[in-house]
């Protein structure tokens, strides 16, 4: 009988300084509305070179971020792919047509990718060393631009 009173009399001391102390919520239990990282987004600059009439071609990769060009041709090309803004107007292509994705194109690629929206998602997939290569199944013409241009 002596332990069980003694047992209950801890108990009740315990409850009341509990009652006296603020009750506050571990920090780590708290949930966040919204996490924002001052300047963690890339910023994208604006359309800055001006290639227009030209013909790209023999296999080598061409920078698209930033570039305005006007009825270009891409023959045999490899469209390198940042995530900046680009504007490609009245654009020929012909295949072989393939797409280097590198900086945050490539970032979007891998985040669309872990949740199963960009490609076939793996289980347990590797990680990548290099950007993949994608090659493309038909040739665009045309007016290709960027959903947004100007970097808004």
């Amino acid at each position: 009988m002596r332990n069980v009173t003694l047992a209950l009399g801890s108990f009740v001391l315990g409850a009341m300084c509990i009652s006296l102390v603020e009750n506050r919520t571990s920090i780590s239990a708290q949930e966040y509305s919204s996490i924002h990282i001052a300047g963690a987004a890339p910023v994208v600059p604006p359309i800055f070179a001006d290639a227009s009439n030209s013909i790209f071609a023999n296999g080598k990769p061409y920078e698209v971020d930033g570039l305005k060009c006007e009825n270009c041709t891409f023959r045999d090309a490899i469209f390198r792919y940042g995530g900046g803004s680009y504007d490609l107007v009245g654009a020929k292509t012909s295949l072989p047509l393939k797409i280097e994705l590198t900086g945050a194109a490539w970032n979007t690629a891998q985040f669309l990718s872990l949740f199963g929206l960009l490609g076939c998602p793996a289980q347990n997939q590797p990680p990548m060393n290099k950007p993949p290569i994608i090659q493309a199944k038909i040739a665009p013409q045309g007016n290709l631009r960027s959903a947004v241009i100007g970097g808004k």
